[in-house]
């Protein structure tokens, strides 16, 4: 089963104890309900779509089955909002990676870095980076790579900005 969202509106600033948002659930590239969270601590909520009840969405939710989660020696039970809180997340995050990569980023030494340059991280300026006199083989450039190989490096590292570069290439 996949599950997937779309149509995602997250507010930072009303994002207190979880997640602000509202977003559509897909399961198997099928429109399956709407789901939102006021961000105050409280559970999601899922509405039915047109033709859906609240009954009939309910009992879907309720047959599916997403397996457990072990934590701490207990066995939890995964959720639909267990999986959309996590596809918040991984949304979340992508829209951080894009933004960061609007600068030239790499990772040295596990660190991801980005450089305040003048130009755009196109492929000849990064072609460009690789032949600066500071840049290191062991360095790993991020522009160009695809987003679900990147995750790694910013879902647990943070992210170093570096001063202005331009004297640097």
């Amino acid at each position: 089963m996949n599950i997937t969202i779309k149509n995602v509106k997250h507010s930072e600033f009303a994002s207190h104890e979880t997640h602000c948002f509202e977003c559509t659930v897909y399961v198997d590239n099928k429109r399956f309900c709407l789901a939102s969270n006021d961000g105050q601590g409280g559970p999601d909520n899922h509405y039915p779509l047109k033709g859906q009840t609240n009954s009939s969405l309910q009992k879907q939710i309720n047959a599916f089955d997403f397996g457990t989660h072990e934590f701490m020696g207990t066995t939890f039970p995964i959720t639909l909002e267990t999986i959309v809180g996590e596809r918040i997340n991984e949304y979340l995050l992508d829209k951080d990676i894009k933004r960061t990569l609007r600068k030239i980023t790499y990772v040295k030494n596990g660190e991801v870095y980005t450089v305040a340059a003048t130009f755009k991280p196109t492929t000849i300026n990064l072609e460009r980076i690789k032949t600066a006199k500071w840049w290191k083989p062991e360095y790993i450039m991020l522009n160009g790579m695809p987003i679900s190989e990147i995750r790694k490096y910013f879902s647990v590292k943070r992210v170093l900005f570096v001063a202005n570069t331009s004297d640097q290439t």
